[in-house]
């Protein structure tokens, strides 16, 4: 084993508190010592550590990182994958309350924010006509701005609600038999009038039949929303957006993938971290709190499935989204999500809503709303 990595590397990963294995061909070649500790001493491939879609998943990924779900003995973890080299590792998160609680927190405190804001934006709907009557170009610039800035702090109370409702087990879905492929064409009939509004371009690409699967259609909308979101902001205008479904029998894959700036290998590692702070300078406003990423993996993982980023710099960003398609229909309903709660309500236009962080400020101009 010492002539598959160096001895040195073993001697640091035994110093870390977290689980890492090593594993070559989908055999594990090396465990730490953390890992020794919540693993059977006969579990010596991925498929004793991996449930089955995730196993799959890394089968089938190209060399990158990507989150998945490993299975020790004391529960579920979320792993860190990077895949590559003369060998993958695989660095299990630490379980940690912290999270779970800081989330229940926020989720409260976007709860109240949120019937606030609502309560602005419902006067500001009256208010805003009048002003723009004046015809002051001043004016309906920062009506605009205001308008946007509603928007955008709807959403990011609609994502802490939802991450916090995943975390302490609520977010169950509410799983419908219905055809993937009319799914994104629904949503890229309504998304590709404001993709282009910021200078972009998005592309569908489909199988030629139909793609069967139960699936919470508003949550998935939610996580394809948020992924069109995080491409839009990181590709400059004349850059091409594609979304793309592709059957695998058992499970269904659907990619967002731009030609835009890409990520480091830092930001590709820290990239599913809660609130992690990447604004790299004041005023880029493209930067949010983090939650985006973490949300689609919860999201995917609700659908049995998990989430697969590949990135480089310069060269574009791919996301996959697994969804198994062994799933049953559900039986009861729903815990809604509060942006679908806002549509449900009127007044609110989900996509808008849904992509404000990335559209230009003339689309909240109440004249072209």
């Amino acid at each position: 084993m010492s002539g598959i990595y160096p001895q040195e590397l073993a001697e640091i990963l035994n110093l870390m508190q977290q689980p890492v294995l090593l594993a070559v061909g989908g055999e594990i070649i090396f465990r730490n010592d953390a890992a020794m500790t919540v693993s059977r001493p006969e579990a010596v491939s991925l498929s004793d550590y991996l449930p089955p879609l995730a196993l799959e998943q890394y089968r089938t990924a190209e060399p990158g990182t990507l989150e998945l779900t490993v299975e020790l003995l004391d529960g579920a973890h979320s792993a860190v994958v990077r895949k590559g080299g003369s060998y993958d590792t695989i660095a299990v998160r630490p379980k940690a309350q912290s999270d779970a609680l800081r989330f229940d927190a926020m989720t409260s405190v976007a709860r109240a924010v949120r019937r606030d804001l609502t309560a602005l934006f419902d006067s500001a709907a009256g208010l805003f006509p009048l002003l723009e009557e004046l015809e002051d170009p001043d004016i309906q610039d920062k009506t605009a701005r205001f308008n946007q800035g509603l928007y955008r702090l709807l959403r990011l109370s609609g994502n802490l609600s939802d991450a916090g409702a995943y975390l302490s087990g609520q977010g169950r879905g509410c799983f419908v038999r219905q055809d993937l492929a009319q799914l994104l064409q629904s949503l890229h009939r309504s998304a590709s009038p404001l993709v282009r509004s910021a200078g972009l371009t998005l592309e569908l690409q489909l199988p030629d039949g139909p793609v069967m699967a139960a699936v919470d259609g508003k949550k998935l909308q939610r996580a394809i929303h948020n992924l069109l979101s995080n491409a839009m902001r990181f590709t400059p205008a004349g850059g091409v957006i594609t979304l793309s479904l592709v059957d695998y029998g058992h499970a269904a894959h659907i990619t967002v993938r731009d030609n835009g700036e890409g990520m480091s290998p830092a930001q590709l590692s820290r990239m599913f971290d809660h609130y992690e702070d990447r604004e790299p300078g004041f005023g880029d406003d493209r930067w949010g709190v983090g939650l985006g990423l973490p949300l689609v993996r919860m999201i995917a993982n609700l659908h049995g499935g998990t989430v697969v980023v590949n990135s480089e710099q310069g060269q574009g960003t791919t996301v996959t989204m697994s969804i198994s398609r062994r799933l049953q229909p559900s039986d009861g309903d729903q815990v809604r999500s509060p942006i679908h709660q806002m549509e449900d309500h009127g007044g609110y236009d989900v996509h808008v809503l849904e992509l404000s962080d990335a559209l230009p400020r003339s689309i909240f101009d109440s004249r072209g709303m």
